[in-house]
């Protein structure tokens, strides 16, 4: 493979992700092990987070480099790479969602679920009741160990009633994110083309575009303010 600025840009994608995979297995035992939560679940959050992380810091990663490579006369502050405010908000956003979805669901934790709940998600996910019961916290639902955590749990709900049920709210932050995330990657390999690229700053989003991923952020986390199990009194 040629040694241009774009393959440059694809392989530190592939080491950062393979990076996050030896990461996951050596302290989760699971190559998507960055991706599971207290829980033992997939998290969404995670996974956006970890997403948006490795592509903005390859670019700068390469951008950086090909400044070095240029020399100091060119760019005598080899480092200094603007980046648009809007970049980083979207960091900030997936950040956000990151702290913020615990937060949201930490008061869940000390409801009880009815053994009706118990009983309906039994049927649904076809798991002995007992378990279901003994595993969860509070109302949320959870797996008993990280081996159990699967990609489906990304798009399922997060609580006892809803778990065996498509969680829209993820659906549409997940499908938003990897338009988004596949979009911005495009624009920084095309930013690295041709045999004198720009590397004084990161390409960045619009503001349009900032402002749909942090409604999308929103409804995410105020979806998960809504209660979808019976509680006992």
């Amino acid at each position: 493979m040629t040694a241009t600025p774009q393959n440059a840009f694809l392989w530190c994608i592939g080491l950062m992700t393979a990076y996050c995979a030896v990461l996951g297995w050596w302290i989760m035992k699971d190559t998507l092990g960055i991706l599971i939560n207290d829980r033992n679940l997939m998290s969404l959050s995670r996974l956006q987070t970890v997403a948006w992380t490795i592509m903005i810091f390859s670019g700068l990663l390469v951008f950086a480099m090909q400044r070095i490579h240029a020399g100091h006369i060119k760019y005598p502050d080899p480092l200094n790479i603007i980046v648009d405010p809007k970049l980083w908000a979207v960091l900030g956003i997936s950040f956000g969602s990151l702290i913020g979805t615990p937060m949201v669901l930490n008061s869940k934790k000390d409801q009880a679920p009815t053994d009706k709940a118990i009983q309906n998600a039994s049927k649904t996910l076809n798991e002995d009741p007992k378990e279901i019961a003994s595993n969860g916290h509070g109302i949320l639902y959870s797996n008993p160990s990280p081996r159990d955590a699967a990609i489906s749990d990304i798009f399922q709900g997060d609580e006892i009633g809803n778990a065996a049920h498509v969680d829209v709210a993820k659906l549409q932050m997940f499908l938003f994110t990897v338009a988004l995330v596949v979009a911005y990657a495009y624009t920084l390999y095309n930013a690295l083309a041709g045999e004198s690229p720009d590397l004084t700053r990161l390409p960045t989003l619009s503001g349009n575009t900032v402002a749909l991923l942090g409604i999308s952020h929103a409804g995410y986390l105020t979806s998960k303010t809504v209660d979808h199990t019976p509680t006992q009194n």
